[in-house]
């Protein structure tokens, strides 16, 4: 099959390119780099451009290093899915959350191609046993400033009555004597 190439103009001076390309075989994730020196010096030595279609396997491996089950979508599928959750999603506000049905929650990510176009949606689930640690730790978290708020109140107190209140009383005491 033919696939559409990506022309750079003048590739010797090009500035590296890379993102996602849409093409009839699917998503293709590509990057295009001039070769130059180590120190970016001299004239280009022509242009280095590598690819990786986003397959099912590329997706899984992601998920497997994101520990998170990952899953990508067309924003055409999602308008059809859930047409208050595509309007959300723009270039200028690329990513959402949504709650689901079984608790957890669903990170959404609008991906835009190299022409700046909307490409896909990359989604992560988190599971409903995930969400529920997390808002454990941050109740815990809050538990915990809110019981060391107190508790430096405490000291303070006691650290004011001993060096400031004291003094003062016996000072106080002693000005009394005098009269």
């Amino acid at each position: 099959p033919v696939i559409p190439v990506l022309v750079v103009e003048d590739a010797g001076h090009a500035d590296p390119l890379a993102g996602l390309l849409m093409t009839p075989r699917g998503p293709l994730l590509l990057s295009v780099r001039p070769i130059r020196y180590s120190d970016q010096g001299g004239p280009s030595a022509g242009t280095l451009l590598m690819g990786r279609f986003l397959s099912t396997s590329v997706l899984d491996d992601l998920s497997r290093l994101a520990q998170l089950p990952l899953s990508v979508i067309t924003l055409e599928s999602l308008q059809e899915e859930n047409p208050p959750l595509a309007k959300q999603l723009d270039i200028e506000h690329p990513t959402a959350l949504e709650s689901l049905p079984n608790g957890g929650l669903r990170g959404n990510i609008l991906i835009s191609d190299l022409f700046g176009r909307p490409g896909l949606i990359l989604r992560a689930d988190l599971p409903h046993d995930l969400s529920d640690n997390a808002r454990q730790l941050l109740r815990w978290s809050i538990d915990a400033t809110g019981l060391s708020g107190v508790l430096i109140l405490v000291v303070l107190l006691v650290v004011i009555g001993w060096a400031v209140v004291q003094p003062l009383g016996r000072m106080a005491r002693h000005v009394a004597a005098l009269h």
